[in-house]
This record gives C-alpha cells, structure tokens and sequence, in this order.
C-alpha cells in the first residue's frame, strides 16, 4: 500500500448528504490537481453518476484524488468504478488516489485487494 501527504485547498465544500443518500462535489486544489468529495452511499444505483464526475476529473486534471472519508456505505459497483478509473490513469501516465476511508469500506478494499491496485493516503498525513 502507497501512502502519500496531500492537503485540499482550505476551502472545502459542504459535502453532507441527506440520510442514505450520494453525493459528489469536485473541486481543484492550488496544485492542479482535482479532489472528488464523495458522501453518503455508493451503490449500483449511484456509482454511474460518481464514474461519470470521475471521468470528467481525470481529462481535467493529472492526479484525482478521491475522498471518501464520508462515505457511508460502498459496493462491489464502486470499488469497480475505482479500479477501473484506475488503471486508466496508470494507462495515461496520471495519478489517482484515494484517502482513507471508514473501517467499513477499508475490510471491503481489504478482501477485494485494492490496496495493490490503488494508492492509498492518510489524510493530513
């Protein structure tokens, strides 16, 4: 597993979804690089909507770093979005990276071995 240090830009984005929800904000950093704040539950139902701001992102921008510390609930559908977004960076020479997540969705990347396929931060580190 990778570990890296980023820090956002100090203005976040209100990223607080209705109970049960998604949300998905993307905003750029002084860097350049695009950070993806994510929310709330990422399902089938949800992850074409977060694969499209995904997709979006990475013509935008070299590295996407995705944020998922206020994730609340992910499934097999966005841990596919995510290796797939990422091997498409690594096809294109860019970067994505992830911060890390609630112990929840950390035993799914577990058992699904993401952390051999995508870089993975402490944020604030």
């Amino acid at each position: 597993m990778s570990h890296a240090s980023l820090h956002p830009s100090p203005t976040e984005t209100s990223r607080q979804p209705v109970h049960g929800q998604f949300a998905c904000s993307c905003r750029e950093d002084s860097s350049g690089a695009a950070w993806l704040d994510l929310a709330g539950e990422l399902d089938l139902l949800t992850s074409p909507r977060f694969r499209q701001t995904l997709r979006e992102a990475q013509l935008c921008a070299h590295m996407v770093v995705v944020d998922i510390r206020e994730l609340t609930f992910m499934d097999c559908s966005g841990v596919h979005v995510l290796v797939e977004a990422a091997e498409k960076a690594r096809r294109a020479g860019a970067r994505l990276i992830l911060t890390r997540g609630p112990a929840q969705i950390d035993r799914l990347f577990a058992i699904a071995h993401i952390d051999e396929e995508i870089e993975i931060f402490e944020h604030g580190a």
